[in-house]
């Protein structure tokens, strides 16, 4: 049998970050941008389903996880900035926990839990206010 499960949950991210910015070139339109640092997530919402064959379900309503980043700042014109970066992002407690049927005479059940691991490449334009 086959059970539609759907992880829908919504969390709003604080991160505390710290980075450098490098010159890459003499005239400084080009950056190296290196930034880390932790992040606590709070849900916000969920609407997370799981099948009949799970004895339980659980999403954590606070997660920390740890990233780091890398990427280049272009400076083309005066009061703005283009930027291309990657992100790797990964948990630090556990996002979910489901408790499965396992069966076995000594274990009749299991539980499981699962860390995001998550990874953005992002391209922008930055103005100056």
């Amino acid at each position: 049998m086959l059970y539609k499960d759907s992880l829908k949950t919504g969390y709003l991210s604080i991160p505390v970050l710290f980075g450098v910015m490098i010159p890459v070139n003499p005239a400084k339109t080009i950056l190296f941008a290196v930034e880390g640092g932790a992040s606590a997530d709070f849900k916000l919402i969920d609407k997370t389903n799981s099948g009949i064959d799970r004895a339980g379900f659980s999403t954590s309503s606070a997660i920390v996880d740890l990233q780091g980043g890398c990427g280049l700042i272009f400076n083309p014109l005066a009061g703005s900035r283009a930027f291309i970066q990657y992100t790797y992002r990964v948990d630090m407690t556990d996002a979910y926990k489901e408790t499965l049927y396992w069966g076995a005479p000594n274990e009749p059940y299991r539980t499981l839990s699962l860390k995001y691991r998550t990874q953005v490449i992002s391209l922008g334009w930055i103005w100056d206010l």
